[in-house]
């Protein structure tokens, strides 16, 4: 389904797999107003997977836009597909307003924890409103922190036909983390005998594989 695209890309300059990166970008109010009178934001796939930013990039330049960078030094964007292109303090120096990727490994939580702590900074210093929502994201960060170390830990024990050593951990995150499902789910688990459990564990296996399979 993607030849007609990529020709009319290609007559706008298109390199095949030019591509923003997808953990951050923008569209213009012009280029998302042309993607839809072109019916470009009512496809419905029939062909090779493409990720999202790939066709977004692919379909902007078909309807006659460009890619521009907006991650370069004095721009607003610090982008990298795994981690941080730059060390945080140089990120903050240089006044960067949307940073990707930081994830939820404990190491990229106590990255996000950096970032918080200078919003609180920053809101306090103005006499801000938004201080209070600084303080509350490093709390959420700090909670899970919690669930990063302690849920595989839970997860093991499960596996592991530890069901006693598994409920007292999730019901310690359970107290921190009340609004996480992750958490009831695996509190559940710890209930129920452990062949159930073991084929949930190989039921959630298959899926998993089933969809890397079809995202590729």
């Amino acid at each position: 389904m993607w030849g007609s695209y990529v020709r009319l890309a290609q007559a706008h300059g298109y390199v095949p797999g030019e591509s923003v990166l997808g953990g951050a970008y923008v569209l213009s109010r012009a280029c998302v107003a042309t993607l839809g009178a072109k019916g470009y934001l009512n496809l419905e796939r029939t062909g090779d997977y493409l990720s999202e930013d790939v066709t977004f990039s692919l379909l902007a330049q078909a309807a006659g836009f460009k890619l521009k960078e907006f991650a370069d030094r004095g721009q607003p964007f610090a982008l990298a597909w795994r981690g941080l292109p730059m060390p945080p303090s140089q990120i903050l120096a240089e006044g960067k307003k949307v940073v990707h990727s930081l994830k939820f490994s404990a190491a990229d939580l106590a990255l996000r924890a950096v970032f918080a702590r200078n919003r609180r900074r920053v809101a306090a210093a103005r006499g801000s409103r938004l201080a209070s929502e600084a303080v509350s994201l490093e709390k959420h960060s700090r909670r899970l922190q919690i669930w990063v170390k302690w849920g595989p830990v839970a997860a093991r024990a499960l596996r592991e036909n530890q069901p006693i050593q598994a409920r007292r951990i999730l019901r310690r995150c359970a107290r921190v983390l009340p609004g996480l499902p992750l958490v009831w789910v695996g509190l559940v688990a710890s209930f129920l005998p452990p062949a159930v459990n073991r084929s949930l564990h190989a039921l959630r296996r298959s899926v998993r594989r089933i969809i890397g399979k079809a995202e590729r």
